[in-house]
């Protein structure tokens, strides 16, 4: 084992040595198998006999059989109850309750006892016989009770006999049913389903004439209440002169077609006033007869002006022509007095019009008004009369509903057939199942009779040795107190032959073998070194964390160093990934063997495949922060996977003891071993699990020893 990957290869099988920690975790395996061992004839007789035990049974006992048929549950299934099925099953909680109530209805002792009638179980011997335990097991025969008593056992074996199940979300249920014969199972199933389905069918005819009775003695009474209802309307309507549709009476329509008229009246009038007032002015004297004729568009008016006009310009000509005095000039002033005379007249015959329109339609918008008065006192006393009106129609209104909910639900429950009322459908009938449920068959019954006679025989086998004294110590499961608290001893002697080689090649191919400290020189002078590293290789293969194992004591004479450097080697050559950490807080004895820069963290994967770790060291001010950042990047695995970290030395941080799994004293051969552990910090004392005497005479005085480093 200590191949060193250039020293002496190892061809020789390490000593064997007592396994702790994880090994004592098999301690009581290997005890508990030797004493079954011992035991094997009566532990395997007893589980021969339990196999064939469990043979018998599957030939003794009696068979069962289940069949299953499935029935369809449709809620809405009553045509005349439509509405208050799906009222009372409106969510999802309403249906599971309708189909666990009708799962209620399948185990009932009317459904059962119809099925014991027509199947005829009460006269079967494995119904009639009651049922119970023995008959279940055994088929005991049917009691001698009567014909009645018979029944009942018949029933109450059934009741058991027969499982209901409702597969989640569906409407859907099984009935299973047990019985000695695949054929008798298969025939109880399709007949618990169809005696259901014929109860149900008759609950139903039932309830659809009960309904239809009820809801015929209900019509008659609900005619006469509607009839009276709109009697009563129609006489309240002639009391109050209420004529006319729901919507509008004959007074409110002509009230608003009044004011229709009554509105164009007024403009008639507003427009007759305008044209007397208009006329009235006309009369005065310097009036402006052009404007007056355009607003009143009256042609004769218009023509006699239009003549008015050329006349007084031809009065003008002549005038500015032939003087004043002329007797053409006379004429045409004749002339245009005339048509002055002329438009007098007719003005006169257009006011005298006007003023009768004027008074015309005064007297039709004052008969108007008074007529939309006279109508809109008699609409106020019919608004007041339809309140009531209005509540009579309401009661009228509900009457006629219900009267023609009822009749509509009665002819529809009148004329639907029995056929139509079902609500149940049988999707699947049950057959003959081809295998048994029970007994299981007889390999599976051998082997649970093998089994459980094994256990049962070790259980004996264990009370056995108890009882004769001998399983008290080898069925210890763990060491006892006192034992785990005593530590493993090793010794280094003369017989470890060490050697020392020079330190070559520069420091980025470092080979821990070549720092110039003493190393084992062969596998057979390493014996002593192969049962530490068989120990700690053990504790290391029977854990899932990194290890960290602090190797403590005095560093004057290397010995702490030289084991802490030969076990990293040791355990590297079998094929674990080993760190090794100098740890020493006062006495960096690791790193004096290897040349490096002051005051810098010092990590390097070595030839040997081992991380060597050394923290900055100044023995003026010791950096205990360099060491505590070294082993959280190695744990964190930042330099890669580690199985072990080897510790030369231990960290002065007392909390820093608690990461420490193995503390290893390295005591001298003249050391007082007492008081050494008496030395150490109590967290450190509490995790000794090994002691290392090194009464090796001189390492250093071995070949090489020339080349070695003066301390």
């Amino acid at each position: 084992m200590l191949d060193y990957r250039g020293g002496a290869n190892n061809d020789s099988d390490p000593t064997p040595s007592l396994r702790i920690g994880s090994e004592d975790r098999k301690f009581a395996l290997n005890e508990a198998w030797r004493l079954a061992w011992r035991r094997k004839g009566l532990i395997l007789a007893i589980a021969m006999s339990g196999a064939l035990l469990g043979f018998v049974a599957t030939k003794t006992l009696t068979p069962r059989y289940v069949a299953t048929a499935q029935i369809y549950l449709d809620p809405h299934g009553l045509p005349g109850l439509e509405k208050e099925d799906s009222a009372s099953h409106e969510d999802s909680t309403g249906f599971i309750n309708f189909v666990e109530t009708q799962a209620k209805i399948l185990t009932s002792r009317v459904v059962l006892e119809r099925v014991v009638t027509k199947k005829r179980l009460g006269a079967d011997p494995e119904f009639a016989g009651g049922g119970g335990l023995l008959s279940t097991l055994f088929g005991r025969p049917p009691s001698s009770a009567g014909d009645s008593e018979g029944a009942l056992n018949a029933e109450r074996t059934l009741a058991q006999r027969v499982v209901i199940r409702r597969p989640e979300r569906t409407f859907i249920i099984e009935i299973s049913a047990t019985s000695s014969s695949p054929e008798k199972a298969a025939r109880i199933a399709n007949g618990v389903a169809q005696a259901y389905n014929d109860v149900r069918l008759s609950m139903q005819t039932e309830a659809a004439k009960q309904a239809t009775n009820s809801l015929s003695a209900s019509l008659g009474e609900m005619r006469d209440r509607l009839l009276a209802a709109e009697r009563q309307v129609e006489d309240y309507k002639a009391a109050n002169g209420l004529v006319g549709t729901r919507e509008q009476y004959v007074d409110e329509q002509s009230l608003k077609e009044l004011n229709q008229q009554l509105s164009y009246a007024r403009t008639r009038l507003e427009d007759a006033r305008a044209r007397f007032e208009l006329l009235r002015r006309a009369r005065a004297p310097g009036a402006d007869l052009g404007m007056l004729t355009a607003t009143l568009n009256a042609p004769s008016l218009t023509n006699l002006r239009t003549q008015q006009t050329a006349a007084l310009e031809k009065i003008a000509e002549l005038s500015a022509e032939l003087g004043p005095r002329h007797p053409s000039v006379k004429n045409a002033e004749a002339r245009v007095n005339e048509l002055r005379r002329l438009i007098d007249i007719e003005l006169e015959r257009i006011r005298a019009s006007s003023s009768k329109d004027f008074e015309q339609a005064r007297n039709v918008e004052e008969r108007l008004r008074g007529d939309v008065e006279q109508l809109r006192q008699r609409a106020l006393v019919a608004a007041q009369a339809s309140v009531k009106l209005r509540d009579l129609e309401r009661e009228v209104d509900v009457n006629r509903g219900l009267y023609q909910s009822f009749f509509a639900r009665s002819r529809q429950t009148e004329e639907a057939q029995p056929s139509n009322l079902m609500s149940t459908h049988i999707v699947t009938t049950a057959t003959p199942p081809a295998a048994r449920s029970f007994p299981p068959g007889a390999g599976l019954m051998m082997a649970a009779g093998f089994v459980l006679g094994g256990l049962l025989g070790g259980a004996l086998s264990v009370f056995l040795e108890m009882r004769n004294g001998a399983g008290r110590t080898t069925l210890t499961s763990a060491p006892s107190d006192e034992a785990a608290r005593e530590p493993t001893r090793f010794t280094i002697t003369d017989a470890t032959q060490f050697i020392i080689r020079p330190n070559l090649g520069p420091r980025s191919r470092i080979e821990l073998a070549r720092l110039g400290i003493p190393v084992a020189r062969r596998p057979e002078d390493g014996s002593e070194l192969d049962a530490i590293a068989s120990h700690f290789q053990s504790l290391i293969d029977g854990s899932d964390e990194p290890q960290i194992i602090a190797f403590v004591g005095e560093a004057n004479d290397h010995a702490r160093t030289i084991m802490s450097i030969n076990l990293a080697l040791a355990l590297s050559s079998a094929r674990l990934d080993i760190a090794l950490v100098d740890a020493d807080p006062k006495d960096a004895a690791l790193g004096s063997f290897v040349d490096r820069e002051a005051g810098a963290d010092f990590v390097v994967q070595t030839r040997e495949e081992v991380i060597l770790a050394l923290p900055s060291y100044d023995a003026a001010k010791p950096d205990g922060a360099s060491r505590n950042r070294i082993m959280r990047r190695l744990l964190r695995g930042e330099m890669g996977q580690i199985d072990a970290i080897i510790c030369d030395g231990a960290f002065d941080d007392p909390n820093a003891f608690e990461q420490l799994n193995w503390v290893v004293p390295v005591l001298g051969a003249q050391a007082d071993e007492r008081a050494a552990l008496a030395l150490l910090p109590e967290p450190l004392a509490e995790r000794t699990a090994f002691i290392v005497r090194f009464e090796h005479t001189n390492p250093w005085a071995g070949e090489g020893a020339k080349l070695s480093k003066t301390a």
